[in-house]
């Protein structure tokens, strides 16, 4: 598995002086192994492009959800298209907490046409 840490995400609030936003994402090219990506900020977004072939991407859960279950969660992508994930890095369900700690690993189906991108906002 590799290590990312997501980009950092401009937010336009009170205080935003600049006149342009918008930002420049780093592609992440997955591995067939999967991948961890840092839980860091506020919030993670993940945004995930297919171009071919259908992928099923499985966030490992390590701890019991509010429903009571350890139940790893899914996001089923089409053949081609687009699929966006936000997770809460305050909670602790998808941190790992050995290996690599503080992460949220991820698996695929298949890495044939996919490409991630990652973020997070404070």
């Amino acid at each position: 598995m590799a290590l990312y840490t997501p980009d950092l995400a401009t937010v336009a609030g009170n205080s935003y002086g600049a006149l342009t936003i918008g930002d420049t994402p780093t592609p992440i090219t997955p591995n067939v192994s999967g991948d961890s990506i840092a839980l860091v900020g506020n919030k993670v977004g993940l945004w995930f492009v297919t171009t071919g072939t259908a992928i099923t991407v499985t966030y490992d859960s390590v701890r019991l959800s509010d429903q009571g279950q350890d139940t790893n969660i899914t996001s089923v992508l089409p053949a081609t298209g687009v699929r966006r994930a936000m997770f809460d890095s305050s909670g602790d369900r998808f941190k790992q907490t050995s290996g690599n700690v503080g992460y949220l690993n991820l698996t695929y189906t298949a890495i044939t046409g996919l490409t991630i991108y990652a973020w997070y906002t404070n």
